[in-house]
């Protein structure tokens, strides 16, 4: 008994000599140099519940049935007595960046954004050939009208379709040129024949369309003849490609 009223006294005299938390609260903020504090956080949905006290036995309230505000006026009047709640001991100056949802009632027009089809157009689809963009010059609006009415030529009301393309933002500068180009069979004059072994009748001869190699006479013949071009300045090129349009039959390499 003599321990039970020791531990009453002591309680006794820790209440009677604390101060109400209102008038810390109050003797803080009245401070000459009050805490001043900078935070960021995400409401959760122990926040959101937090927002009104309610019994154990009530129904969920709005904002922990849908863990959002109806909309930025109802955030801005809300919000400040939570964060009081959150913070108490913070003074003028504090900032605290909150990250929270708006419940938008999932509007028809999101809606049909969200599940539209997906077109991305095609090379063919673009105004210019081989350019996979649209140039600054060029209406890209009427051209994404005839790639609709072609791709969807049937549109029911209300149809939303989502297209991906790119655009070109200033004029662009040509990624191919010719460096040198030679004609077959128009420009074989201008190439040097080298035979370096096998029948004279076979190696290179013109066409009516090309010029042609044939190592054949009865049977496989090996054949060695050179087609050498011109002589082609590259000096003042980079990065350059060769390409050649050729058809090769019984070819084994």
């Amino acid at each position: 008994m003599k321990r039970i009223v020791y531990v009453l006294a002591i309680i006794g005299a820790i209440f009677t000599g604390c101060e109400p938390l209102e008038d810390i609260n109050n003797d803080l903020s009245n401070q000459d140099n009050p805490i001043i504090g900078n935070d960021a956080f995400t409401m959760t949905s122990d926040d959101y519940a937090a927002l009104v006290d309610q019994g154990d036995d009530e129904e969920p309230d709005y904002y922990e049935t849908f863990e959002a505000f109806s909309d930025i006026e109802d955030a801005k009047v809300t919000l400040p007595s939570f964060l009081a709640e959150r913070y108490p001991f913070w003074g003028d100056g504090s900032s605290v960046t909150v990250s929270f949802n708006l419940n938008d009632g999932n509007p028809e027009d999101v809606h049909a954004f969200v599940n539209a089809d997906v077109y991305n157009l095609m090379s063919d689809d673009y105004i210019t050939p081989l350019s996979n963009a649209f140039l600054p010059a060029e209406d890209a609006e009427g051209a994404l009208e005839d790639v609709l009415a072609a791709q969807y030529p049937s549109p029911t009301e209300g149809q939303v379709v989502r297209l991906g393309y790119d655009v070109f933002t200033e004029e662009p500068v040509a990624g191919f040129a010719n460096v040198f180009q030679a004609v077959f069979p128009e420009s074989v004059a201008d190439f040097e024949l080298i035979s370096v072994s096998g029948p004279d009748a076979l190696g290179w001869t013109e066409g009516s369309t090309n010029v042609q190699g044939s190592g054949f006479d009865g049977g496989a013949t090996a054949v060695e003849e050179w087609l050498i071009s011109p002589e082609i300045d590259l000096t003042d090129s980079a990065n350059v490609l060769f390409q050649i349009t050729l058809i090769s039959d019984y070819s084994r390499n």
